[in-house]
This record gives C-alpha cells, sequence and structure tokens, in this order.
C-alpha cells in the first residue's frame, strides 16, 4: 500500500535527480506536475489514524500553538548559535542576505512561518494555529536560491529533533519527523549537490587503502593524547575529577585499553564502519542520545571542559588540513551534543543567545501556560533547512575521520609512550 508521504517523498527524490543532472526548474516543475496527476491511480485511500497525531499527542494539556512556539523558539536558539547554520541567519549566507538577529520584522515573519509549516506537518488540529497559507511560494523557490548544502541541510535537521528529544518526544515519534524532513531534501538541498552514499569510514578506508578499525584508531589517538594534555580535560582521565570516584586512566592501562576500545567501537558506529574490522559486542556502544547521557551523567563535565575537547578535536582537525569548512561543520556537530554530555540543557527551552532587539518571551501564546523560556527568538526563514539531521553526523563524521587520516600511520596507541 503506497501512502501520499511515499508518493511525495519518491517525487521529490525523482525531481532532485533530474535537478542535480541540469534540467531547468520550468521543466522540473512540468514533470513534477505529470508525477502529480498520477496519484489517484498509484496513492491508497486515505485511512483515518485510529490514534492522535504526533501535535495532538505531545500538545495535550496544553495547545499547539504553545506546543510548536517551544519547538520553532528552541530550535532557533540552536541554530543560530551553531556555526554550521548560524550563517543563513545573520545574513552572511548568502552574502547580503536578510539578517534576521536585527530585523525584529522578518523575523517574527519566519517564525509564524515556521509554526505554521511544521503545526501542518504535524497534525495540529485544535485551530489555535492560523493555517500554512496555500499560496506560498514553493519550498524550492524560496531555498534553491540559498545555497544549502548537505552538510547544512542536515545540520539544522539534528538541532531540530535535539529539541524534540529534549521535550519528551519518543524515539518512534522523532524518527516520524525525521522522515517528513527527509523527503523534502530534494527541494531544499542546492541544486548540483552530490548525495552521498557511501558512509564516511567507507569512503575513506577504501581511499586510503586501510580498515575501519586502523582508520578510527589514528583519529581517538591523535584526539585523546590532546584531551589528556590538557589542563582543563586532563583531571577527567587523571583520576581528579569527579573527586573521589574517578578512574586514573594513565595509571591504569587495563581500564585506559578499555577505554580506549570503547571510543574506537563508538565511532566506529558513528562513522559507519561495516568491514567487520571493529567489534560490537557490546550495546551500550551503539550510538544512542540515551546511552550518550547515562555514560556522562556522573562525570561532572564543566561546560569549559566540553568546549575544550571540542576545540582539540576541531584544532586536530585544522592541524590535517582539514578545510575551514568541514572543521566548522565538524564542531557544528560536537557542540550539538552538549545536552547529552554534560547534561545541562533546559529540558523545556534551550539556553537562549542574546542580542539586544529581542529580550523576553514576546511570542507565547496567550492565556496557555508559559513554556518560552528566558529568550523568544522567532525565525524561520530556512524552514526547510529543519529537514535532515542524523546524516549529518555520517557527512561530518566523514570529516573527522577523513582528513583526520595523516594522524600517524601507526595504529598503535600513543598512551603506550607516555
Amino acid at each position: 500500500m503506497i501512502t501520499k508521504e511515499a508518493f511525495d517523498a519518491f517525487n521529490n527524490i525523482l525531481i532532485g535527480v533530474t535537478r542535480n543532472a541540469g534540467v531547468q526548474e520550468n521543466d522540473n516543475n512540468a514533470i513534477l506536475q505529470i508525477l502529480r496527476a498520477t496519484q489517484a491511480d498509484i496513492v491508497a485511500p486515505v485511512i483515518v489514524p485510529t490514534g492522535p497525531t504526533i501535535c495532538e499527542k505531545y500538545s495535550a494539556p496544553m495547545s499547539s500553538l504553545t506546543l510548536l512556539t517551544v519547538i520553532v523558539n528552541n530550535t532557533i536558539t540552536k541554530l543560530v548559535t551553531n556555526a554550521t547554520t548560524a550563517p543563513f541567519f545573520n545574513g552572511q549566507t548568502p552574502p547580503g542576505s536578510t539578517n534576521f538577529l536585527t530585523n525584529p520584522g522578518a523575523l517574527k515573519q519566519l517564525f509564524d512561518e515556521l509554526v505554521q509549516f511544521f503545526g501542518q506537518a504535524l497534525g495540529c488540529s485544535d485551530n489555535s494555529i492560523p493555517p500554512y497559507p496555500a499560496n506560498r511560494p514553493s519550498l524550492t523557490s524560496v531555498h534553491q536560491p540559498l545555497g544549502i548544502s548537505v552538510v547544512v541541510f542536515d545540520s539544522f535537521n539534528q538541532l531540530l529533533l535535539q529539541v524534540t528529544k529534549e521535550l519528551g518526544v519518543s524515539e518512534d515519534d522523532n524518527a516520524k519527523i525525521l522522515n517528513l524532513l527527509n523527503s523534502l531534501r530534494g527541494q531544499i538541498v542546492k541544486s548540483g549537490t552530490p548525495i552521498p552514499g557511501a558512509t564516511a569510514c567507507e569512503k575513506y578506508t577504501g581511499m586510503l587503502k586501510i580498515t575501519g578499525r586502523e582508520l578510527v584508531t589514528q583519529v581517538v589517538n591523535e584526539t585523546v593524547a590532546q584531551v589528556v594534555a590538557s589542563p582543563i580535560t586532563g583531571p577527567y582521565f587523571n583520576g581528579n575529577i569527579p573527586k573521589g570516584t574517578a578512574t586514573n586512566f594513565l595509571t591504569d592501562k587495563k581500564a585506559f585499553n578499555q577505554l580506549f576500545e570503547g571510543l574506537v567501537r563508538f565511532f566506529g558506529k558513528f562513522l559507519g564502519c561495516s568491514d567487520g574490522s571493529i567489534k560490537r559486542s557490546s550495546k551500550r556502544m551503539e550510538l544512542v542520545d540515551t546511552e550518550l547521557a547515562r555514560i556522562h551523567q556522573n562525570l561532572q563535565i564543566s561546560d569549559e571542559a566540553f568546549v575544550e575537547f571540542n576545540s582539540i578535536l576541531e584544532k586536530v582537525l585544522r592541524g590535517k588540513q582539514v578545510t575551514d569548512a568541514d572543521a566548522t561543520a565538524v564542531r557544528g556537530l560536537l557542540d550539538g551534543l552538549k545536552f547529552e554530555i554534560t547534561g545541562r540543557a533546559n529540558p523545556t527551552g534551550a539556553t537562549p543567545f542574546s542580542f539586544t532587539p529581542f529580550s523576553g518571551p514576546i511570542f507565547s501564546a496567550p492565556g496557555d501556560p508559559d513554556f518560552s523560556g528566558p529568550t523568544h527568538v522567532p525565525t524561520g526563514v530556512i524552514v526547510v533547512v529543519i529537514l535532515v539531521a542524523i546524516a549529518c553526523a555520517i557527512i561530518v563524521g566523514a570529516v573527522v575521520v577523513g582528513l583526520a587520516i595523516n594522524l600517524s600511520s601507526s595504529s598503535e596507541s600513543k598512551w603506550d609512550k607516555l
């Protein structure tokens, strides 16, 4: 049974392919109209769901407007402070574009459009959100001029999913949201941008003729060596933090080997290594946000240590001649893991960025409980930049691994030299 969602996803993918092949936009629109004309013959009759929609499920007892206001506000807060996505909001990309952080009117309009778009997409039905205008310009016409790359597209969506996870949305429902976002990829990502096939690990192990274990070991080896040497992050490895319960990995070789192997397995999973050289015998090594949070919850990781770790990895990459764009993209993904690593993100509102025009809960829904958090920043221009983010972990991971390949030709742990 072919659903409307699957039908639209197929059409969007096909148009993405024709666009990448150089077919003109007018012709692509004509092709899309022909495809849509076949809907009645292909799509199964709509069956009214027996359960609530995602919006209905999570908006009770508040209104849909309140729920979407929180989601959009917290997502924008992450977007404008993330190195990968921020340029699309601060007027840097494309050159001469609107700076939504200094233009309250434009920011408010885009915020409202995002709320309306996702209100419709997630099945909000209490009429608290104005309908998304049917005569709005197409997603393609709005986003193609922005030059949105695959990395930006995926990063935007990853940040959105972090917000919904923090708000308590289940893994199953987040998977549905991601499917919705992914179905829009062909309309959002700039025409001509290659869509990745192989994972990061597969790409670079094939290029360098080495195994996944050799590749990941080199990455982990170089990064951990510098992290342990740092006065900020070192105490988490030398037994000083947390006080009384920490392991000194520098003197306990068995514990260090377990830690090192755990990191190799984790990043092997993260980067998509599939050649069988990295064993995955432990479920706790799976790439799951809840596992990241559980592993780090008692380590008392400070904000300073979190930033230091990410800065070290970024420095390692740049030292290996990673491009600025790739190093920045990796850093953006790492910064996005703060909630899982430090546990200090507000579960009902991300820590707001601060800029002069907005200093209060401007966009909270009248009459609803205050879920706004300290600062509301409506934004939304890339309504669709919000579209795919887990893939980002793989794409950007490629950079982590790929350009860190020159780390050392030896897979032997540098810790043996300490």
